[in-house]
């Protein structure tokens, strides 16, 4: 059954690895396995950026408070969970702990795959559709954009056997 279900961790086959799983005898968590709300089923409180997305890709806009005041931004389901494209970008790498990093605003601190033996567990600010950086998301001056490999299930856990993402980060050069 292991290979089975390491076959169905992709995202876009979520259906197919709930009906599987359910044909197997798992129970079903509704929102975990199958779909079973549609956008316009989003929640009434902007969502916990990292939280769950379940299989809603966007919702908002919502009233979120960062840490440069009240924005309205709209919830983007990425690879580790819900984020916001704000105008306010907290510089998350600075922060050196997890707690203070976790209660950022749109901060999450992730442990790097155990593959990955060079990268540290460090705190990342969660980008808009995918990633923090990209070729056409460049980071700010001074910053380079780093391939992370974690874990999108337990972005604070670096086994990644049954399940990894790329992440794109921005660091200083000497830390990248």
């Amino acid at each position: 059954m292991s290979s089975l279900v390491s076959r169905f961790r992709i995202r876009g086959r979520s259906i197919a690895a709930g009906v599987a799983l359910v044909a197997l005898g798992a129970p079903v968590v509704p929102g975990c396995l199958l779909p079973h709300e549609a956008a316009d089923h989003c929640p009434s409180e902007p969502p916990r950026a990292a939280g769950p997305c379940g299989d809603l890709h966007e919702c908002g806009p919502y009233e979120v408070d960062t840490p440069c005041g009240p924005e309205s931004a709209v919830a983007i389901c990425t690879v580790i969970g819900w984020s916001y494209e704000t105008e306010c970008k907290p510089d998350c790498v600075t922060i050196p702990d997890e707690a203070t990093c976790d209660s950022t605003f749109n901060c999450l601190w992730v442990v790097p795959c155990s593959k990955e033996p060079d990268l540290i567990p460090r705190c990342i600010r969660l980008g808009g559709h995918s990633n923090a950086c990209s070729s056409e998301e460049p980071c700010d001056d001074g910053l380079s954009c780093t391939y992370y490999s974690i874990n999108p299930v337990y972005p604070k856990n670096s086994d990644c056997t049954y399940s990894g993402a790329q992440y794109n980060v921005c660091l200083p050069p000497d830390e990248a």
